[in-house]
């Protein structure tokens, strides 16, 4: 499903990647190598969009590929990597380049600035970062709240959110079905041989 522009929620996949436009802040699903919107990955590729931030989570494939074709511009991201499977490499080459900007926002403060957007309120604080030097490089700032130091993370607000969802209806209310991440790694990892690759 891909919230922003689209008049009807429902709507060919063509035509909802249509309303990206080159330089939109767009947030993407999935959950290291789980959920991913492929689809609508592959259909950002095909129409060529450009210079996207590109907002993720913990994310793996989808992110990593359009890091790769060169469709975005900067990244703002938890953590990226394809999880069992080893580091992200386009993502690793392009940020390590500059060809990518980057903001490493944490996976808590990521999603804590995103809730601060549904919210509609500026900033979120939280506790995680006190006391660590990540407060030196994010946009957000320590504060006092109520004699306490807090770090106050700002809204995030994407101008289309693209997530994958076995169900969703024309409000955009959706439905995640399986397991959870955690079980599915679990029985991916059965059948892994003991061995680490770097």
């Amino acid at each position: 499903m891909i919230v922003g522009r689209i008049g009807s929620a429902l709507t060919s996949i063509k035509d909802a990647v249509a309303t990206v436009e080159d330089g939109d802040t767009v947030f993407l699903g999935g959950y290291f190598h789980y959920r991913h919107p492929m689809m609508a990955v592959r259909e950002l590729i095909r129409q060529r969009k450009k210079n996207l931030t590109l907002i993720v989570g913990l994310s793996g494939i989808g992110a990593d590929i359009l890091i790769g074709m060169g469709c975005v511009k900067k990244v703002i991201f938890g953590f990226v990597s394809l999880d069992i499977l080893g580091m992200a490499p386009s993502f690793r080459r392009k940020i390590e380049s500059g060809e990518v900007e980057q903001s490493d926002y944490g996976d808590l403060a990521l999603i804590r600035s995103l809730e601060a957007a549904q919210r509609k309120v500026s900033h979120v604080p939280i506790r995680a970062w006190i006391g660590s030097d990540m407060t030196a490089h994010h946009p957000g700032k320590v504060v006092d709240f109520f004699g306490e130091k807090l770090f106050a993370v700002p809204a995030l607000r994407p101008d289309v959110a693209i997530v994958h969802a076995q169900w969703a209806d024309t409000s955009g209310n959706m439905i995640l079905e399986g397991e959870s991440y955690e079980a599915c790694r679990q029985d991916s990892c059965k059948n892994l041989p003991h061995r680490h690759f770097s």
